[in-house]
């Protein structure tokens, strides 16, 4: 974006930064204002160059920490930072969404043509449902009944399109004659079409129908608008609801804002849907709706050439981030929005080229003797993704180096068994058959049953521990891979009864998080759940094998990566292939013995580690002096003694397992009993985190806040 000459002049306050070295100056040069930082922090500037004797130096500030407080300033070497450039974005300026070209399958003429001479119209569609199933890997969301028997065979294809067509013809075979014949205009079909009226039956049936908008008051010149829709009750019902929508004082989305504008505003019906026993979902009323808008071309020129997230907002019902306030979750529903319109509108483009339909809104010169009269498409979301029986799209937010969140589609809070479930997952068994995980809100965590909520899995991409788990586990178990259960939080966001929107971290209770007896000692839910999610959304293979038969594998997850240029201010999305990567090489999962978990506690700073095996003696080997407790108090293990102290856990027995040197508790969490001073204890988080599971989190709900957008 080209800045003003009143942001070059005053170049580089509030322009971005990011430091290019590690920054390490003495204490005292701290206190003199020098910045101590890591090589990659973004900051931005917020003073001018100034020169100090012949060395040029900047002073710059890090982000608002996540409780609103500014973030530290210092000073840094020019040589140290690079700064966005004079005619680039300041922070502030609107974020621009940028999108990759997605890649297409070409189909020739031959593959596209019916044989059966049935008409341009049936052609195009047949195409249109040809390319669409060449080209399900690049759709950014695949609905499922486009994977399954809808359009996986050719016949399948010419039937879909047939019953298509006659849905038309039902309606006036004039009207199909029409659009058979390639020279239409808007008014020629609205001509031919059945007008609704409100409260009009339309003899009770249902389908697919086009909304017209025009006569705008206070802009002659401006051309006529097109919607369109479906509706599965009578389409003198869904008039009305058009109506009262766009009656409001301030219409929410595009479509209602021009029909509130405008002096004339209709409905036709285009095309009967008749009852289908074997569509009891209504699936393919959507794929018809789709079939229309890329026939008639009426994605809205607004969401197609969106550049930034301010520049045209679908402010409808389905925006729930606009009341959110999150603006890059906001840019990642927008680029996806875009992304759907721009290849449902270029494959659409390739079927028209071959057929010789000539299109609608977007009519190119030469592809009809008649100019189509609109050249504004009402249509935000394409009707395909807009069910949610999916193949579910994650969208990825990334904190590169830090975190990354993932975000799904809405799930429902329902009751289950006298639990409040609003997440399942499949997983794999090693015969092939699969199995639901079910995620259920603890007591008092979450809003009531009825309520639409969204799920975000956060992963640490540092190795650190995440700061509220959702498994509850040590960092340090019987399997190599226990950290990484660590890295993952489990948050969902919902609207409250007074439209505010919430969010609250959900852990697994320790109640729920017990050892189970048909997996190898220590294999909790946590772990399988956890390191099993952190895989399916990272997507690394997790087979299921003899080796490790317990292991849960949900996949690999189909996912949208939506990036962040600090630099430049701008955001990309990405769909990431779903092929799957294999796990670092460096990281091999494997069974970790007493004595390798005792090497990785020891470098931890752990004092005392499990006594050789039968070595009953040494079992405590400490006495009381060394927990400073007197009495009849027992001395407890690390496991038990600080699980109490730190963690807040209920009361441990810490009792000795007969004939072994270990207690009970630590035996069914595969390890062996540690000891360590409190002193040494209390000064490192990384100890206690392999040392004990961590207290349950008591922070509650609060007002949902972005994790990953920066504020200065």
């Amino acid at each position: 974006m080209a800045q003003t000459q009143a942001n070059i002049n005053n170049w580089p306050v509030r322009y971005p930064a990011v430091l290019t070295s590690d920054l390490q100056p003495p204490d005292y040069a701290q206190k003199d204002g020098w910045l101590k930082g890591n090589q990659g922090d973004e900051v931005m500037c917020v003073s001018r160059i100034k020169i100090v004797n012949g060395k040029q130096r900047v002073q710059v500030q890090y982000p608002r920490d996540e409780g609103g407080r500014p973030g530290r300033q210092g000073w840094v070497q020019e040589g140290n930072l690079e700064i966005g450039k004079p005619d680039g974005p300041i922070i502030g300026d609107p974020l621009r969404v940028l999108l990759g070209a997605p890649r297409y399958i070409a189909i020739d003429h031959h593959t596209i043509r019916s044989k059966t001479g049935a008409g341009l119209l049936f052609d195009t569609v047949l195409g249109l449902l040809t390319i669409w199933h060449a080209n399900l890997r690049a759709l950014p969301k695949v609905p499922q009944y486009l994977q399954g028997a809808w359009i996986h065979t050719p016949q399948a294809r010419q039937d879909m399109a047939r019953k298509f067509c006659e849905g038309v013809r039902a309606v006036n075979p004039r009207l199909l004659d029409l659009l058979n014949s390639g020279n239409f205009s808007l008014d020629d079909i609205a001509s031919r079409a059945p007008i609704v009226y409100t409260g009009s039956p339309n003899g009770g049936k249902t389908g697919m129908y086009m909304n017209i908008a025009k006569d705008f008051r206070e802009e002659p010149a401006r051309q006529p608008e097109l919607y369109m829709g479906k509706t599965m009750n009578s389409f003198g019902a869904r008039y009305d609801q058009h109506l009262d929508k766009a009656s409001a004082a301030l219409p929410k989305g595009n479509h209602y804002r021009a029909a509130k504008k405008a002096k004339f505003y209709k409905m036709y019906v285009l095309c009967y849907l008749d009852e289908d026993d074997e569509d009891p979902e209504r699936a393919r009323s959507n794929v018809f709706e789709q079939i229309n808008t890329d026939l008639f071309e009426t994605s809205s020129p607004s969401v197609r050439n969106l550049q930034t997230v301010e520049d045209t907002l679908d402010d409808s019902e389905r925006d729930q981030v606009t009341a959110n306030g999150d603006k890059v979750t906001r840019a990642a529903k927008y680029a996806l929005d875009k992304e759907n319109a721009l290849v449902f509108g270029d494959l659409a483009k390739k079927v028209f080229r071959t057929t010789g339909w000539p299109g609608g809104c977007r009519r190119e010169p030469g592809t009809s003797t008649k100019s189509f009269g609109s050249s504004v498409g009402l249509n935000w979301t394409m009707p395909l993704t807009e069910r949610l029986l999916c193949k579910t799209v994650w969208t990825m937010i990334e904190k590169p180096g830090k975190f990354a969140e993932y975000r799904r589609t809405n799930c429902n809070v329902e009751l289950a068994e006298g639990l409040r479930r609003f997440f399942t997952k499949s997983y794999i068994n090693l015969d092939g058959s699969t199995k639901l995980s079910n995620w259920y809100l603890p007591n008092g965590v979450g809003p009531p049953v009825g309520t639409k909520l969204h799920v975000v899995v956060e992963i640490r991409l540092d190795g650190q521990p995440h700061a509220i788990p959702h498994g509850l586990q040590a960092t340090v178990g019987p399997m190599s891979d226990f950290d990484e259960a660590n890295e993952v939080g489990m948050r969902i966001e919902w609207q409250n009864a007074a439209g505010q929107w919430m969010q609250e971290y959900v852990q697994m209770k320790q109640q729920y998080n017990r050892h189970n007896e048909a997996h190898p000692t220590g294999i909790t839910a946590g772990y399988l759940r956890c390191t099993a999610l952190r895989a399916f959304l990272k997507q690394e293979h997790r087979p299921v094998t003899a080796q490790f038969p317990f292991l849960t594998n949900y996949g690999i997850a189909k996912v949208k990566k939506i990036s962040i240029d600090h630099l430049t201010q701008t955001i990309t999305s990405q769909l990431l292939a779903a092929t799957g990567k294999p796990r670092p090489a460096n990281k091999p999962l494997r069974w970790q013995t007493d004595a390798q978990q005792s090497t990785i506690m020891r470098s931890l700073g752990v004092q005392h580690t499990p006594a050789p095996v039968g070595n009953l003696n040494q079992y405590p080997p400490v006495n009381q002096a060394f927990r400073k407790i007197t009495g009849k108090a027992k001395v407890r293990c690390d496991w038990c003694h600080f699980g109490i102290k730190i963690a807040g856990r209920k009361k441990l027995e810490c009792m000795q397992v007969w004939g072994k040197a270990v207690c009970g508790d630590c035996e069914r969490m595969g390890r062996g009993c540690n000891y360590t001073h409190e002193d040494i204890m209390n000064q490192s988080q990384a100890l206690q985190r392999a040392s004990f599971t961590p207290g349950e989190s008591k922070r509650g709900a609060s007002v949902a806040e972005s994790r990953i957008f920066v504020a200065y």
